[in-house]
């Protein structure tokens, strides 16, 4: 129970359609090869299931012996040997083997869940990278842009064509320019540190500045159903269930009677005693209520895994409406930039003398907030599809 209650705590997301996703698969293949972290979740896996296929062979057997002197010493000494094999009932073994395979297969369930999360976690930061790297270009661009007005401006200023209040503004706007280009920089080195760190490599860079194209199923409910059957969470709270209710089966087999078989000799004086012993338990204290834990617990676990699915599904709904709504979004910030003057039209027409410089900084600072409001828009409709998708990592 504990560890069902563990897996329940990571996200539960299903997958989406997605064509060309080629530039995360590099990226990912090196978490897959140089991730500690992977590396010790398979280790972890590889000892439970070696745990889980400890105590399927019958108890040891038992030796016992003895070396008694007589008294009086003119009767010699008797040697005892006995040899004893408790078995337990034969269906005991069968439940326990089944139930060994179901432990097994929740470790790589397990397994499977968690290194899902760490590739999500990896294709996020790609996202999140391909944002910054997109909107980096913007500032390269709108950078050489502020220097050479600024440049511009300082000639006009030392011929007498400009006064040094435009001055004062074309260097305002190149200082500002340099403070959030930095600050982007800042981040993205950040950004790209911790993907470093999860692949292992330390010289990793990841240059991408757009999205693969994505196509996301109208179909909410067919979905669904593709979806629940290959998601690594949904297929680790199944197997709990099969598990729980072989523990039952088991706890009824071992309330039957065991068996054990032995050997046994008994060596006196010119006299020798031996052969073949048999003997049956008497289950009436050892596992009394434990049929009726066992049925609790599977109970108990079909409750969990029930509410569980309620809210993988809700969730499931959420995140499809989300995922919609952003791209009507994004699609509304595309027509409008479409229809808008872009930075670079609006920089030909101040060259030009057909707008002022106050109005050009005014048009560019209002169209640089709706261009990053588009690549937010983006972003975040690429981090709701990267969740929609975890499985397929």
């Amino acid at each position: 129970m504990k560890n069902l209650y563990l897996i329940l705590s990571i996200a539960v997301l299903p997958i989406v359609t997605v064509k060309a996703q080629d530039i995360y698969a590099p990226v990912l293949q090196q978490v897959e090869e140089g991730s500690t972290r992977l590396a010790a979740l398979r280790d972890v896996m590889e000892a439970e299931k070696l745990s889980s296929k400890t105590g399927l062979a019958p108890s040891d057997p038992v030796v016992d012996g003895g070396y008694l002197f007589g008294s009086p010493s003119t009767i010699g000494v008797r040697k005892d040997l006995s040899i004893r094999q408790e078995l337990d009932f034969p269906t005991v073994y069968s439940q326990r083997s089944k139930l060994a395979e179901l432990k097994s297969a929740g470790a790589g369930y397990q397994y499977a869940q968690e290194r899902m999360e760490l590739m999500l976690d990896a294709k996020r930061l790609c996202i999140e990278i391909i944002y910054h790297n997109a909107l980096g270009r913007q500032y390269d661009a709108r950078l050489e842009r502020a220097e050479r007005i600024n440049e511009t401006f300082r000639r006009k200023l030392e011929s007498g064509e400009a006064n040094q209040l435009e001055f004062n503004k074309a260097s305002l706007n190149l200082s500002q320019v340099r403070q959030k280009r930095s600050r982007l920089i800042a981040e993205r080195e950040a950004l790209l540190a911790e993907l470093r760190r999860l692949t292992g490599n330390p010289t990793l860079d990841f240059t991408a500045d757009t999205y693969p194209a994505v196509l996301l199923p109208a179909d909410f409910e067919t979905w669904l159903e593709e979806a629940s059957s290959k998601y690594p969470v949904l297929q680790y709270l199944r197997n709990e269930v099969e598990a729980a209710s072989r523990e039952v089966s088991l706890a009824k087999a071992s309330s039957l009677p065991k068996l054990s078989v032995g050997y046994m000799g008994e060596y006196v004086v010119g006299q020798t005693f031996q052969g073949v012993t048999f003997g049956i338990s008497i289950p009436l204290w050892e596992n009394r209520r434990r049929v009726r834990h066992a049925d609790a617990v599977r109970s108990a676990t079909e409750r969990v895994v029930d509410d569980a699915t309620q809210a993988y599904t809700s969730r499931l709904r959420v995140l499809f409406s989300q995922v919609g709504a952003v791209q009507a979004a994004l699609a509304e910030f595309e027509n409008s930039l479409a229809e808008s003057r872009s930075n670079d039209l609006l920089y030909k027409a101040f060259e030009k003398g057909e707008i002022p410089l106050l109005d050009y900084l005014l048009e560019q600072e209002f169209w640089q907030e709706a261009y990053e409001e588009k690549l937010q828009e983006e972003r975040d409709l690429h981090l709701l599809l990267a969740e929609l998708e975890a499985c397929k990592l």
